[in-house]
């Protein structure tokens, strides 16, 4: 990273930072021949950040309205700003940020960063606008109720969390968003959207110096603060927990898992590999060859790693037959614990690090995605790890390094949703 604020010489492909006068770090690829451009910010303005009730919801129901009217558009104008010549705006939250961002023809970046930048900094939340899309929020928390492979997961992750800023839905409670207003839209607008708290993004084909050029006027507008607003708190893993809970669905769907303290990033290439091994997308991932290949029991299995900025989580969700979950959660116990005892040998850990490094690979050509996690991964750890980095150090580990991260996983809770 350039802590100077100059711009580094780098290869195509590459991606680089850069830190504008006013403190806004910026993150740039460049793609020479693409055709279309992603522009976009990421803010430390997540549900986590929500330390009273009465806000649950309030960071997801900002990154709604904030499409709603600015000093000079109105929301039909902000809707139409990047379609009417192809393009779109999007957003999402999650427990630690927003992310805002476009996707357009090449020769849009000004139209999108200006409207961007225009819904940062000059959002109005017009009362009846926070009215109507407070009806839109609560239909989407009460979908949920449609969705139990989606509310297990936030469920999982309420239990096993509580008593933490992580631990409650990002869309909040029906009561919460009911009493959430325009000024307190407003003020987490002005509490959270600054440049301490935020990274831009650009992945397209005009270079760095062009996109400063054409952009830096816009983004230097955006409040500068040197203050960090990364919160830190005590904690330590809740009580080991298996829980059953009845809802009018066909399957079982469970989330069985359990968390640590953060990772360090040679643990968390370690984690990753593990998880790629056991629940991974391939096939040929352990879970998906014991539980789906060879006995059927399952239609879908899937192991995932999230990092906290306090802690990190593994998780393997599956859906079965009710009277079958007992007999799928004793398999992935066993499986586990195969692991912690040695079972990878040299020459499986060869085979799927080779597997990982080729997922990586086409993962490459997903550029939103791509930039996107760039982004985020400066806003929280500071840097971004380049493919060449994180080969590095997934070639350094080892099997007594997989054997050890798989001991640490044998302690966990289970949530499931059944009829």
């Amino acid at each position: 990273m350039t802590v100077d604020g100059s711009i580094p010489v780098r290869a195509m492909n590459d991606i680089i930072t850069h830190i504008l006068p006013n403190g806004l770090r910026v993150v740039h690829l460049y793609v020479p021949k693409a055709q279309a451009a992603h522009f976009g910010v990421a803010v430390r303005a997540g549900s986590s950040h929500e330390h009273d009730e009465s806000q649950y919801g309030l960071a997801h129901f900002v990154e709604h309205t904030l499409f709603k009217g600015t000093l000079k558009r109105s929301a039909w104008h902000i809707i139409n700003r990047m379609e009417n010549i192809g393009g779109e705006l999007n957003a999402f939250t999650t427990k630690e940020d927003t992310v805002i961002y476009s996707d357009f023809p090449k020769n849009a970046l000004v139209r999108a960063v200006e409207l961007i930048t225009d819904l940062i900094l000059h959002s109005k939340f017009p009362q009846n606008e926070i009215d109507r899309e407070r009806g839109v929020i609560c239909d989407e928390i009460n979908s949920y109720l449609d969705s139990p492979a989606d509310a297990v997961y936030d469920e999982f992750e309420d239990l096993l969390y509580s008593g933490t800023p992580v631990g409650h839905n990002i869309l909040g409670t029906i009561s919460s968003v009911e009493n959430i207003t325009s000024q307190m839209c407003a003020q987490w607008l002005r509490q959270h959207y600054n440049t301490a708290n935020m990274v831009v993004f650009y992945a397209g084909s005009t270079s760095m110096g062009s996109f400063l050029k054409k952009t830096e006027k816009f983004l230097i507008q955006i409040p500068a603060s040197t203050s960090d607003k990364v919160v830190a708190f005590p904690w330590s893993p809740n009580k080991k927990f298996k829980e059953i809970r009845k809802n009018e669905t066909h399957q079982a769907h469970t989330v069985v898992g359990c968390a640590l303290p953060r990772l360090d990033v040679e643990e968390s290439v370690n984690m990753a590999l593990l998880s790629n091994i056991l629940g991974g997308p391939g096939m040929n991932s352990i879970f998906n060859v014991e539980l789906r290949e060879r006995r059927g029991l399952v239609y879908n299995v899937e192991s995932t790693v999230t990092n906290w900025a306090f802690s990190t989580m593994f998780t393997t969700y599956f859906g079965c037959d009710p009277c079958d979950n007992d007999t799928c959660l004793k398999i992935i116990e066993r499986e586990l614990e195969k692991i912690a005892e040695g079972s990878i040998t040299a020459r499986r850990l060869v085979a799927s690090k080779r597997q990982y490094q080729g997922q990586m690979i086409l993962s490459r050509e997903n550029v939103e995605n791509r930039i996107i996690s760039a982004a985020r991964a400066l806003l929280h750890n500071g840097y971004v790890m380049s493919i060449a980095q994180t080969k590095a150090l997934l070639d350094d580990v080892s099997a007594s390094s997989m054997q050890k991260m798989a001991q640490r996983l044998t302690d966990l809770s289970c949530l499931t949703i059944m009829p």
